[in-house]
C-alpha cells in the first residue's frame, strides 16, 4: 500500500478531535453521516484493491500506522493517544466499515481483521464492533443521571410536560 493511501485511511482515526466530541445522543448520527462521506470511498477504494487476499496486509499497515502515531507521541500521552484511537475504532470506524458492507464486499471483513489484529498486539484493550445505529440507539435519556420518560423535553409546550 502506497504511503500517500495510508496517510489518507489512518486519517480516520487521526483527527479524533473532531469527532469524539460529537459522539453524544443529539450529535452522532450527524457526525457519523459526515464521516462516512468524508472517509468512506477512501476505504472503499482500499478494500476493493487490496482484495481478500490483501486484507492482512492492508490491516498490518494500519495497526502499524496507528502504533507509529503514538510514538511520536510524549510518553506520558501514548496511552491516551491508544485509549483515543481504539474509541474511534468503535465509535466510527468499525461502524463505518460495517455500513459499507453492502456495497463494498470486504469492508466487514476489514473492521473484523482490525478488531482482531489489535487484541493479538494489546490482548488487554481488546474491544468488539457495533453498527452505527446499535451505537446511536444505546443511548440513555437521562437528567442528572434519572430517567427521562419518551416525549418529555422534545421541544414541545412545557403544559404538555
Amino acid at each position: 500500500m502506497s504511503e500517500v493511501k495510508a496517510e489518507a485511511l489512518l486519517a480516520a482515526v487521526r483527527e479524533e478531535k473532531l469527532w469524539i466530541g460529537r459522539f453524544t445522543q443529539t450529535g452522532y448520527k450527524a457526525a457519523f453521516q459526515e464521516y462516512e462521506v468524508r472517509f468512506g470511498p477512501a476505504y472503499r477504494e482500499a478494500v476493493q484493491s487490496a482484495g481478500a487476499e490483501g486484507l492482512g496486509s492492508l490491516t498490518a499497515a494500519l495497526l502499524d500506522g496507528m502504533e507509529a502515531d503514538w510514538g511520536r507521541q510524549r510518553p506520558w500521552n501514548r496511552s491516551l493517544a491508544r485509549l483515543n484511537t481504539r474509541q474511534m475504532l468503535v465509535q466510527y470506524l468499525s461502524p463505518l466499515l460495517l455500513s459499507l458492507e453492502e456495497q463494498t464486499p470486504g469492508c466487514r471483513a476489514l473492521a473484523e481483521s482490525l478488531r482482531d489484529g489489535w487484541a493479538a498486539r494489546w490482548p488487554k484493550e481488546t474491544y468488539q464492533m457495533a453498527t452505527w445505529k446499535a451505537l446511536q440507539g444505546g443511548f440513555r435519556r437521562t437528567i442528572l443521571g434519572f430517567p427521562v420518560p419518551e416525549g418529555f423535553g422534545g421541544g414541545g409546550n412545557r403544559d404538555e410536560m
